[in-house]
């Protein structure tokens, strides 16, 4: 996948460049690091979507915003890409490469791979969208999407959701507010 900047308007963007390979940990919330090695950037929440699109007037859009169950009529399934829309915090200005992949848990199938470069241009919270490439699901089952930052491996931000077969996902009741 050829490096692109997602919208140059962004304080802190995501930018997709080729594939490598890494392993990975379930997310426990604890801070694992090398002594000495203080975190930069943690993790707030992921929202898997469809697509992402940023408003002129700044605001963000959502598209087919997933839960934890994405329910398909058929296997396999090529889709179009998933969005990985993430917020993250940092404590420092930098630039970080990452390791991206999409896991299959039953069967250990690598989807895909990738590495992204995280630019966070000052301190504090940013918004960092991940388009994925088109891929395709052979299986149902439980799914991560993990991320591992460069300088912080041992704690990857890990994204999990089930595919299943021939069943859409019912919504949840709502609370009205008051």
């Amino acid at each position: 996948m050829a490096a692109s900047r997602l919208d140059e308007s962004l304080d802190n963007l995501i930018l997709p460049i080729p594939p490598s390979k890494s392993q990975a940990k379930k997310r426990t919330g604890e801070v694992c690091l090398l002594e000495g090695d203080v975190m930069a950037i943690s993790h707030r929440y992921t929202v898997m979507c469809d697509q992402v699109r940023r408003e002129d007037n700044g605001k963000w859009l959502l598209v087919g915003v997933y839960e934890d169950v994405v329910g398909l009529p058929q296997l396999p399934t090529a889709l179009p890409g998933l969005t990985f829309f993430m917020r993250l915090e940092s404590d420092r200005i930098g630039v970080w490469n990452a390791r991206i992949r999409l896991e299959h848990l039953e069967t250990g199938q690598r989807v895909f791979e990738g590495v992204a470069m995280i630019n966070f241009q000052r301190p504090g919270n940013g918004i960092v969208p991940i388009p994925t490439p088109p891929f395709q699901l052979q299986s149902v089952g439980p799914y991560n999407f993990v991320m591992e930052i460069q300088g912080q491996e041992l704690d990857p931000i890990i994204h999990s959701f089930s595919v299943v077969l021939g069943q859409r996902p019912q919504p949840r009741p709502t609370q009205p507010q008051g």
